[in-house]
């Protein structure tokens, strides 16, 4: 559950309950979860993050982007499959421990003029963290696959490359650079998604246990 949310009241005239099913799939779970506000600590350090590393290719050696873009890949598809079991637990917890009394107060509660309930809000900073680590995921065993010297992805870059106008010789260059700033910048969200998914499971149960506590 994420900070600042109100403390729930019965009596509400609430939402709609066909509101709660509107999104059909992940995807649009992910774009709901920008209707609401993201942690700033989260973008600006990977704004941080994606400014170190340029400079680091920038003003490093001319190979490593090619060598950090490798690395980078290898760590998501060894790390990231069990961090996803570990946000299944998560969410789990979030699921059998929270009262159905707090999800219904929280879906009938509108959240800042939106249109949406507390419970899509809070619901969001879960999904958030799913719809990420399997979109990295996916990316990343994309270009395992199909990202090899004379692959698929690497004749779509030459050509795009191409077509604006770079040298040949700098192609590979600028193409592994932005691709490694790329997965750099997103490996260290999903980290600071995981450091804010530990929080929000935290905030489930100490929420749970006040709202027994407030309705004894």
């Amino acid at each position: 559950m994420q900070k600042n949310s109100p403390i729930l009241r019965e009596g509400s005239d609430g939402l709609p309950p066909a509101q709660l099913t509107a999104e059909k799939n992940l995807l649009q779970l992910y774009w709901l979860s920008y209707k609401f506000p993201s942690s700033k600590f989260n973008i600006y350090s990977t704004v941080l993050v994606g400014i170190v590393f340029v400079a680091t290719l920038l003003f490093g050696e001319p190979n490593s982007g090619s060598l950090l873009l490798k690395e980078t890949i290898k760590l998501g598809t060894a790390v990231v499959p069990s961090i996803l079991g570990f946000l299944i637990a998560g969410f789990t917890v979030f699921v059998t421990v929270t009262k159905p009394g707090v999800f219904s107060a929280m879906a009938k509660l509108e959240y800042e003029n939106t249109g949406e309930s507390y419970l899509k809000y809070n619901l969001s900073a879960f999904l958030l963290a799913f719809a990420h680590y399997v979109s990295y995921l996916s990316i990343c065993v994309l270009v395992v696959y199909f990202g090899q010297p004379n692959g698929p992805l690497t004749q779509l870059a030459r050509l795009a490359t191409g077509v604006i106008g770079l040298e040949i010789n700098n192609q590979y260059r600028v193409l592994l650079g932005v691709s490694a700033t790329i997965f750099a910048c997103w490996t260290w969200y999903l980290i600071m998604l995981l450091k804010s998914f530990v929080y929000n499971v935290y905030q489930v149960v100490v929420t749970s246990v006040r709202w027994d506590l407030e309705h004894e």
